[in-house]
């Protein structure tokens, strides 16, 4: 079970570069100065800035990796006959816990290559190759982002897992789900006062 995340005091001051929705979603934080992290953590339906937010609130490297991991896992009943796709994400699983290194978790990235090619060459004519394609994707940015020291690449590569599910026909509210189970951040009970529920109040 992930360890509960002590919130980062000064997570809207490292929030990490990437692509353009961290921007937009650096915007956005920043358009709500009031709100506390847990009200915006509670709200948030959009799993790409979930990942965004936990890395700046104090997930380690091994909290956003269970999280992908998490998220990929999702997509493997698209790929039921694939052992090997099964187990590179089994792979990535045990780096979190210590028991693997991250070059074994590459040499089983490595081995769904060949399988990733062969989707590439069916899946845009039948919509399960499209699926399996995607799925078997999501597993392979979720090896990579166990490779990347900098948060950056590593938060962009966590954004393709969840681009990856997406396309696999994974709607976004158990990705989400999903996210927040591999990062739990311990919150004071009064600190966990929905989003909407506070907007009512205003009123």
């Amino acid at each position: 079970m992930t360890e509960p995340i002590k919130l980062n005091p000064d997570w809207q001051k490292t929030l990490p570069y990437a692509s353009f929705w961290v921007r937009s979603v650096s915007d956005w934080v920043k358009s709500l100065p009031d709100r506390s992290f847990y009200e915006l953590w509670d709200s948030v339906i959009d799993p790409k800035w979930l990942l965004y937010m936990g890395s700046a609130g104090g997930a380690s490297h091994r909290q956003i990796v269970t999280a992908v991991c998490n998220v990929a896992r999702l997509c493997l009943s698209a790929v039921p006959d694939r052992a090997d796709i099964r187990e590179a994400l089994e792979m990535a699983e045990s780096w979190c816990l210590g028991t693997v290194t991250a070059q074994q978790v590459e040499v089983a990235r490595l081995k769904i290559y060949d399988v990733i090619q062969t989707y590439t060459h069916k899946y845009a004519t039948v919509d399960a190759e499209q699926y399996s394609y995607h799925a078997a994707m999501a597993v392979s940015y979720a090896c990579l982002v166990v490779s990347y020291v900098d948060v950056s690449f590593r938060i962009t590569y966590a954004s393709e897992v969840v681009e990856s599910a997406i396309r696999a026909g994974v709607w976004s509210k158990p990705i989400c789900e999903e996210i927040r189970k591999g990062l739990p951040f311990e919150a004071p009970k009064e600190a966990r006062t929905s989003f909407w529920r506070r907007l009512v109040s205003q009123e």
